[in-house]
């Protein structure tokens, strides 16, 4: 009696934990993204003038002092997520991966003084992770896969009101593909749970920004993304739970409803160009708090399945420098936070993602000439906080989580 209940504890618990596994999705800032504001840490608000300023503030895009073309912007480097007693008791989680993210593209046409076009292509988010596990003495086995990754791609348009301030604005198609697959096997108890969830969804939203010159030395701007309207989205999900009798039960859910809710986003920032050779940025991000369900549908038994997502309201600072070597040659320093969104770790609420606060750490060098730009560098991130795991065989409860990833990013740009 005591066996089946825990096979049923096993089965049932496992099926609404989905969402723990995601540590990053409750994190708006897992890597920095653009040329110059890599570097910098993303503390550009006030001061990106290319390809950057469409994604971060789209004003700058008007004091782009000539048409550019941004061939790349390459990120390669690793991950690593640590959980105690994670799986089960005894039983850690450590998974390490290799990720690769994306070229991101940007183009500036310099229609005239007072007014700049682009069309821009960024990947904020992207995260990948294959892991299988076994620990033998108790028959227990793990497979884990999982892809997420978020495209945004839309014109910008930067507009000089006076020569002081300027104005623009980005809209973005954003593209997100999901999925995600688990399989778990625990012999002793003679029971196997699996989960598989594809899924695709598109969204729009867009970026309106300002930036005033108070002097030569100062600037101030300010950015505001509008929370994203849902217009299309399907996938599917599966689940099978099986024991040594046979199939205990298996749910088949096609043509899911998604949504993929991206929360208002406020940020003022403040530029220094302290001399002709050093610049400093400050920015200051706040996230609004939002919830949504990211699929919802009907079994082939008329069982409804959601996975709920909830966001709480989170700040996040900024902070960046550079200096320049003998006019051509950028070196770039930043600091930057990405605290997380998701509410208090609970074994109630166990799909929702980890909350993990991280920091991060940015450093690149770069050379410049009259026509061409290359820069190079490293963005390290780290945190640690709270996730769902197994305390005991019917129990599960918050255990201590630690995240990590170092990437390395190159990028290019060509000036007319």
């Amino acid at each position: 009696m005591q066996r089946s209940l825990v096979v049923c504890l096993l089965s049932c618990l496992a099926m609404i934990a989905a969402g723990s596994a995601l540590a990053s999705d409750g994190n708006y800032q897992n890597f920095i993204i653009g040329e110059r504001a890599a570097g910098m840490g993303g503390a550009v608000t006030a001061s990106a003038v290319s390809v950057d300023a469409c994604y971060y503030n789209p004003a700058g895009l008007a004091l782009t002092p000539a048409s550019t073309i941004s061939l790349s912007a390459s990120l390669y480097g690793f991950s690593r997520f640590q959980v105690d007693e994670g799986w089960f008791p005894n039983e850690d989680i450590d998974i390490d991966a290799f990720v690769t993210i994306p070229s991101t593209f940007g183009s500036i046409w310099k229609v005239n003084d007072d007014l700049s076009l682009a069309v821009s292509a960024f990947i904020p988010d992207r995260s990948s992770t294959n892991d299988l596990e076994a620990f033998i003495d108790d028959s227990h086995f793990f497979k884990y896969n999982m892809d997420d990754q978020t495209l945004w791609i839309g014109p910008s348009a930067g507009y000089r009101l006076s020569p002081r301030l300027t104005c623009g604005i980005s809209v973005f198609g954003i593209y997100r593909t999901f999925s995600w697959f688990r399989d778990w096997l625990f012999g002793d108890y003679g029971t196997s749970v699996s989960e598989d969830i594809k899924y695709n969804d598109l969204s729009l939203a867009a970026v309106l920004g300002a930036r005033y010159e108070l002097d030569k030395t100062w600037a101030v701007g300010v950015s505001v993304q509008t929370p994203s309207l849902h217009v299309t989205g399907d996938g599917k999900y599966l689940a099978k739970r099986v024991s040594s009798t046979g199939i205990l039960q298996g749910s088949y859910v096609d043509d899911v409803d998604t949504e993929n809710k991206i929360p208002t986003r406020v940020t003022a920032g403040v530029s220094c160009q302290a001399t002709e050779r050093l610049g400093l940025g400050v920015d200051l991000t706040y996230h609004f708090p939002t919830s949504f369900n990211r699929f919802e549908g009907y079994d082939q038994f008329g069982t409804f399945w959601t996975y709920p997502l909830r966001r709480e309201g989170t700040v996040d600072v900024n902070l960046g420098g550079e200096y320049y070597v003998r006019d051509h040659y950028p070196l770039r320093l930043g600091f930057f936070t990405s605290r997380s969104s998701a509410p208090d770790t609970d074994v109630e609420t166990s799909y929702y993602p980890a909350q993990i606060d991280k920091y991060g750490i940015t450093l690149s060098g770069g050379r410049e000439s009259e026509h061409t730009t290359l820069n190079i560098g490293v963005n390290y991130v780290w945190g640690s906080g709270d996730y769902v795991g197994w305390l005991s065989p019917t129990q599960m409860d918050v255990v201590d989580a630690e995240e990590s990833y170092l990437y390395v990013f190159l990028a290019s740009s060509y000036i007319f």
